[in-house]
């Protein structure tokens, strides 16, 4: 167990805090889910070596790139760089979900990789389609870096967060349809809050921009510049810069909307399980106030919360029970 708990607390805070709010039982399932899906994510988005590189480039003009001996190995972050990555994560991965599909198939929970999480979704009867949607999103971000239309993100976020909020369903015996409904749109409001906030990190250390072009093109922005913005954020066009923050201050009321669509879920659950997953969605929407406080720059500044934050979340939370 010590190993979902350090996974969680590794990667994830928010959840970890308010995770802890619930019964023992259903804390120690939410512990491995979150190990379960995190394992596949850090595939994907945890490239080797990058920890010791100071560049933060992606578009390396070093022609040497990846040519020649050991010497000339480039040492930015750049897309020849990611290519590799992303075949390598994209095998990798494929790997995985096959092992995962025969453990489930077999049942077989003395499996060494997979038998605790055979074991949880046979226990809490999570559907196993649940799965094969979120490993179809995590191998599409080895293929997809850009994304046109909210529909097309919308389908990402199905499988990288929706259901992990149905998974969670099930893990607390909610099954009516309509706290389904509600679970869904929880997670998609965290997902996307997540791409508010990490827009700079996706775009230089991932190459990847999931705010959608057509969504963009309505504030005369494209893709390539909010590349620019997180490369050259001192020397950005102002004329760009209040399209962008304007863009931010809908997509962020958006995000709120979506929050307050959610808390019809709460509803549907147990006291316990109210108290965690609201404090949960609390601490994400504090997110949100961070970047609104940094003036919607998410590229030189981090919205990310702090221990400060979340004990405060977490202070005014406490009386709302």
């Amino acid at each position: 167990m010590l190993i979902y708990v350090y996974r969680m607390f590794r990667y994830g805070m928010s959840y970890f805090i308010a995770t802890s709010f619930f019964s023992k039982d259903i804390r120690n399932a939410v512990l491995k889910l979150y190990s379960f899906v995190r394992i596949p994510d850090n595939i994907v988005d945890i490239v080797d070596g990058w920890f010791a590189i100071k560049s933060d480039t992606i578009y390396c003009e070093n022609k040497k790139c990846w040519f020649g001996d050991g010497n000339n190995v480039c040492t930015h972050r750049c897309r020849k760089m990611l290519h590799t990555h992303y075949v390598h994560a994209h095998k990798q991965l494929s790997h995985y979900y096959q092992q995962w599909n025969t453990a489930f198939q077999k049942n077989d929970i003395k499996d060494e990789k997979f038998g605790e999480y055979v074991k949880l979704f046979k226990m809490y009867a999570i559907p196993y389609e649940y799965s094969t949607l979120f490993f179809q999103s995590m191998l599409r971000d080895c293929i997809i870096d850009r994304y046109q239309t909210y529909e097309e993100v919308e389908k990402y976020m199905y499988g990288s967060a929706a259901v992990i909020g149905l998974m969670m369903c099930s893990i607390m015996w909610v099954h009516d349809h309509r706290a389904l409904k509600y679970a869904r749109i929880l997670w998609d409001a965290m997902q996307f809050t997540n791409f508010l906030r990490d827009v700079r990190e996706d775009a230089i250390y991932l190459d990847r921009v999931y705010l959608p072009a057509q969504d963009l093109q309505t504030y005369w922005l494209l893709h390539e510049d909010i590349i620019n913005f997180a490369q050259e954020f001192d020397s950005r066009d102002p004329k760009k810069w209040s399209a962008f923050q304007s863009y931010m201050k809908v997509q962020i009321k958006t995000c709120r909307d979506l929050y307050k669509q959610a808390n019809k879920w709460y509803s549907y659950l147990s006291l316990e399980a109210r108290k965690a997953v609201s404090l949960s969605s609390l601490l994400y929407q504090e997110i949100l106030c961070n970047i609104e406080k940094n003036d919607y720059d998410v590229f030189s500044l981090s919205a990310r919360t702090t221990l400060w934050d979340k004990l405060r979340v977490w202070w005014k939370w406490k009386f709302s029970y």
